[in-house]
Order: C-alpha cells, then structure tokens, then sequence
C-alpha cells in the first residue's frame, strides 16, 4: 500500500469516526431528554396506573430523571470543552494546529463524551427495568 492509499484510507476511517461519534452524541441527546420527559410525564400523570409507578418508584424515577438531566450537561460539557479545544489548536501553529491533549478543555470533551453515554445507558436501562417490574405487578 502506498502512503497515499495510507492516507486515503486513513481519511476514510476517520470520517466514519466522526459520523459513529456525531450519531452517538445525537442519540445520548434525546435519550437524556426523552428520561425527563418520561418521568415528568409520569410525575403528572393522572391515570391511575401510572399514578401507581409513581408512588412505588418514586426514588427510582428521581434517579432516572436526574440521570437524563446529567446527560444534558454532559453533552453540553461536552461542545464546550470540544470549543475551547479547538480554539487553543488553532493557535498552535508551531505544533502545526494539533490538539493539546493533555488541556483540560480537551480532557473535558472526551471525559463528557464517555460520561454522557454512560448516564444516557444507565438511565434507560433503569428505566426499562422500572417498567417493566411494575408491569409484573
């Protein structure tokens, strides 16, 4: 393989990154908003079936909506840690407009990235499980 075949393919991996990583961030998103929204809407709800989540799970939607709410501002954390990593790359013309990997602006994109995900899974497992057992009942 040729550097330039390197490089291409290379390229090409990288753009698949950015789209898997872009798609993920999306669906953290409206999986952190969508938990707040499921348990508002169970928290006001006036059917009495969902009435009876609420008083045996209290605890456990809190949890769930706490854990949506943290996904939101890790994404957040996330565009704005990923802002002011650029920003300081763009003044680092020495070092040809690389990424200082060791600022904290850039820790804390990738530090929220991952912690975005973990809050968004947690949640929605929770909350599938608090669904579900109080469907057994």
């Amino acid at each position: 393989m040729t550097d330039d075949e390197k490089r291409e393919a290379r390229k090409k991996v990288l753009e698949q990154k950015e789209k898997m990583s872009s798609r993920i961030s999306d669906l953290c998103r409206y999986i952190g908003f969508g938990l707040v929204a499921v348990v508002y809407t169970i928290l006001t709800s006036e059917s009495k079936v969902v009435i009876s989540i609420y008083e045996h799970y209290t605890d456990w939607l809190l949890g769930i909506a706490f854990l949506g709410l943290l996904t939101i501002i890790f994404d957040y954390l996330q565009y704005l840690g990923g802002y002011y990593s650029v920003e300081k790359a763009l003044k680092n013309e020495a070092g040809n407009y690389q990424y200082d990997d060791e600022s904290f602006w850039y820790c804390l994109r990738n530090s929220a990235f991952i912690f975005k995900q973990s809050t968004a899974f947690i949640g929605a497992l929770i909350l599938v499980f608090v669904i579900g057992v109080s469907a057994i009942h």
